[in-house]
């Protein structure tokens, strides 16, 4: 298992609410184009709901340091980071975190 480095963490955790804003924001967008729709009221709410549901399940939990590996995976899945946003982290920490997203673009694409 990899472990993770003091600095490194320290830094995510430094970053992470930059991140969890800048999801927030894509959510807005997305939330609007819901709304937006030509659709009975009660159906937005309904679609917009189950939306909110699912990407709570996303960003909100909260995070440890063994996690941030999967964590930070998942904030490249869901294009809220891009790989060039690890640049200031350590070499074995992108190597672990670009190593697994390769791997899972291949698996999931």
């Amino acid at each position: 298992m990899y472990k993770v480095a003091e600095s490194d963490w320290r830094f995510f955790k430094k970053l992470l609410p930059i991140w969890k804003e800048r999801f927030f924001d894509n959510l807005v967008e997305k939330y609007k184009k819901i709304l937006d729709k030509n659709e009975l009221s009660s159906e937005k709410f309904w679609d917009l709901s189950k939306k909110m549901s699912k990407d709570k399940t996303i960003i909100l939990r909260e995070v440890t340091k063994d996690e941030i590996v999967s964590y930070t995976l998942d904030l490249l899945k869901y294009r809220v980071i891009k790989e060039s946003d690890l640049d200031d982290f350590s070499e074995s920490f992108k190597a672990v975190v670009k190593g697994w997203h390769k791997h899972l673009l291949v698996v999931d694409p």
